[in-house]
């Protein structure tokens, strides 16, 4: 049961939105999401887990899906307890097509398609909806920490390895 603030959260959000917006759907570590294409609808990627099931969660996407489904469903179905956010941020630095385009674009792409945790997840389909590239903030910072920590170790090892060569 979502809490009577997420909804009127959500329905402020809604209230607000233009068909090409895009949606950022609150799950923790890793977000959630979805192109709004109008009329209370969207379009979001989805990771096709164990039993054929669709996956919203995104913290679920990291497990391994070989599938995944381009998928249109009512607004009100994707947030479960989750607050949702227009996230258009990127517009800063990369040009939106126009609304109609970034619908089409969405809206052409319905059906099954190979999943990877690199290179397609629902937020690199949102952005190559609205921008035409692939882009994941999320991805990326997995990739940035995934560095600091190898290369922190990469230093520990030389540190100790420099110490006890020295001996």
């Amino acid at each position: 049961m979502t809490s009577p603030e997420v909804q009127q959260h959500n329905q402020t959000v809604l209230d607000n939105l233009q068909p090409g917006d895009l949606l950022e759907f609150d799950r923790g570590r890793i977000n959630h999401w979805a192109v709004y294409i109008g009329n209370r609808e969207v379009v979001h990627f989805l990771g096709v887990g164990g039993a054929g099931g669709l996956k919203h969660q995104c913290k679920k996407c990291v497990v391994k899906f070989c599938k995944g489904v381009v998928h249109k469903e009512g607004f009100g179905d994707v947030p479960g307890n989750s607050k949702v956010y227009k996230n258009n941020s990127k517009d800063t630095k990369l040009k939106p097509f126009q609304p109609d385009e970034i619908v089409r674009r969405a809206s052409c792409n319905l059906g099954v398609v190979d999943y990877n945790i690199v290179l397609t997840i629902c937020e690199h389909f949102a952005t190559w909806c609205r921008y035409g590239k692939t882009e994941s903030d999320q991805v990326g910072g997995l990739f940035k920490v995934a560095a600091v920590a190898v290369g922190g170790f990469t230093v520990a090892v030389g540190l100790l390895a420099a110490f006890f060569g020295r001996k």
